[in-house]
């Protein structure tokens, strides 16, 4: 029996020395809690600090930036009203060049383009019973060396005899004439020509 109170009185020394050592742990436990909370704090504090200066820092820098951008769009403002001005007096020269230019070809390529139809218009055998107000459209596609490719009627004349008098004109015409510029067959490659007998 004194053996088993002994055992007991044992095993409750045990616990309460385990009770104490574990308070013990939990008032360092704490303790370390609380410092660490403190450094926490003071951490924060002072990275609240950094990113307000970082923040007028920042403030300052962009009004600085602003300033210089602000100057930086005046002079760039001004510079860019003199180059539209001087681009616009460059266009308007460029303009007249190609208008000129423009109108040189057009008056090339019409007077070709009068060259084709009168030679195609020699070699039309004209028929007596075809009507007067008889109007052919072809479409004719040239190759470079003024060859026809294909000729094909767009708008029939209402004569089939005039119809194919012409489109054998226009192969009998071969080559039709072209202008030296090589530069300028691309108004040649596809042509609507319009015949009529009393043209």
């Amino acid at each position: 029996m004194k053996q088993n109170e002994k055992l007991k009185q044992n095993e409750k020394l045990k616990w309460s020395k385990e009770l104490r050592r574990n308070k013990k742990l939990r008032r360092k436990t704490q303790a370390k809690l609380k410092i660490l909370a403190e450094k926490k704090a003071q951490a924060e504090e002072k990275e609240r600090a950094r990113q307000k200066a970082q923040a007028e820092q920042k403030l300052l820098a962009e009004q600085k930036a602003q300033a210089e951008q602000k100057v930086q769009a005046e002079q760039k403002a001004k510079a860019e009203q003199e180059r539209a001005r001087a681009e616009q007096k460059m266009q308007a020269e460029q303009e007249r060049a190609r208008a000129a230019q423009a109108a040189a070809v057009g008056k090339e390529v019409a007077e070709y383009k009068a060259k084709i139809i009168a030679k195609i218009r020699r070699n039309i055998v004209m028929l007596p019973d075809i009507p007067i107000n008889a109007r052919a459209e072809f479409d004719v596609t040239l190759l470079p060396g003024g060859m026809v490719l294909n000729s094909i009627l767009v708008k029939p004349s209402g004569s089939a005899a005039y119809d194919s008098a012409v489109e054998r004109a226009i192969k009998k015409a071969e080559p039709l004439p072209l202008p030296p510029d090589a530069a300028l067959f691309s108004n040649f490659r596809e042509l609507r020509l319009k015949f009529s007998p009393k043209e």
